[in-house]
């Protein structure tokens, strides 16, 4: 009898399948053979896309300081985000800005970091073994203990919901040009001897005004937030050879 393609979780959201959604052998024998740069960009797109299908426990989208507002982030979210970075996104450029360092070769890319960061979001999509799968959900706690969240599920979940989060100032500005109005503006409050961060919150309410009525607003504790976000999130990928 030929195994069955997904199994229900009996107490918990979600489906279980049973064979991968790619091969990860295949794919990067089939990469490899591509005759050029683009095509070969278009093929990790659309593997990339065939993961979209994923469901992280909701509890990975929570934030501490709004610990009741957990948004619905679903794969619609990933796949706005991935047709983002692939269209508009400039991986060498987001690399100068944070880290400063020098760009990596189209190779490097290819072969290494792009093909780690789509293993690291396959581990994402697969489920980690848990003997209290079908515990019975009642709490927050028997979510938690009974999840099948990989450690990369925890990273990606962390970054869609940062990009959901994230003011349209930013996540828009495809040149980076928020961070130089960042440095020069902790430039210029050194330079006063002011409270940089006292004097950031009472920028930030004004900046929550801007973004409510779709313009920019002054620079507040959301752009520190987010370049700080962004560092570390850069320092990860060096790390891991990753390219988010």
């Amino acid at each position: 009898m030929d195994q069955l393609k997904f199994t229900l979780r009996s107490n918990g959201k979600g489906l279980l399948f049973h064979k991968p959604t790619i091969n990860l052998q295949t794919t990067q024998q089939q990469i490899k053979s591509l005759p050029n740069f683009k095509s070969k960009l278009l093929a990790y797109y659309k593997r990339f896309y065939k993961l979209r299908n994923f469901e992280c426990s909701p509890s990975l989208f929570k934030v501490d300081n709004s610990p009741y507002h957990t948004p619905t982030i679903t794969s619609d979210e990933y796949v706005t985000l991935l047709k983002r970075q692939f269209q508009r996104g400039d991986f060498n450029l987001k690399r100068k800005k944070f880290l400063g360092l020098p760009p990596i070769t189209e190779d490097e890319l290819i072969n290494e970091r792009l093909l780690n960061t789509l293993c690291f979001i396959f581990n994402h999509t697969t489920a980690a073994p848990n003997p209290k799968l079908d515990k019975l959900i009642v709490t927050e706690q028997d979510e938690i203990e009974s999840s099948v969240d990989t450690l990369e599920s925890k990273v990606v979940s962390t970054i869609l919901r940062m990009d959901y989060d994230c003011p349209n100032f930013i996540k828009y500005d495809f040149k980076f040009d928020w961070v130089k109005q960042i440095d020069a503006w902790l430039d210029n409050n050194r330079n006063e001897e002011k409270e940089p961060l006292a004097d950031m919150e009472k920028e930030n309410q004004k900046s929550k005004k801007g973004k409510k009525s779709g313009k920019q607003g002054p620079i507040g504790l959301d752009y520190l937030k987010y370049k700080q976000y962004y560092t570390t999130l850069m320092r990860m990928n060096e790390s891991l050879k990753t390219c988010f």
